[in-house]
């Protein structure tokens, strides 16, 4: 999470030598890191795209995914700004006040954009994939 401290977020800075030693360790573990999206940032596309900037230039070139703080999610606008972000999944899809899914299924899958007829290039994931 790259967005400035505020009701709602954190505001810890990813430049910060203490964030970047929890990223180099969470990557020596092998564990996946993501994006995670401010909580004004599903209103705003140009905060969203400043947010997601600042982290990719700290991941580096690795592909990622997140998902939006506190589950906020407005489908399909949420699922487009993502798409259009580049970022390759979005684990959104739950309820932030209890535990269900969206959907009848927990298998990752493309949402389909019905008002421009046609697939995102963005894989909904439900729960991490059971080795």
């Amino acid at each position: 999470m790259s967005a400035q401290r505020g009701a709602y977020d954190s505001g810890y800075d990813p430049k910060s030598r203490c964030v970047q030693r929890c990223i180099d360790e969470l990557r020596r573990r092998g564990h996946e890191i993501g994006f995670h999206a401010g909580y004004r940032a599903i209103d705003d596309p140009a905060r969203f795209m400043a947010e997601k900037k600042s982290m990719k230039i700290f991941l580096g070139g690795i592909q990622f995914g997140g998902r939006q703080h506190f589950l906020r999610l407005r489908v399909p606008n949420t699922w487009r700004l993502w798409e259009q972000a580049g970022l390759s999944y979005d684990y959104s899809l739950g309820y932030a006040n209890h535990e269900r899914f969206r959907c009848v299924t927990r298998h990752p899958f493309r949402p389909f954009d019905a008002e421009h007829n046609r697939e995102l290039k963005l894989s909904i994931r439900l729960a991490r994939p059971l080795n």
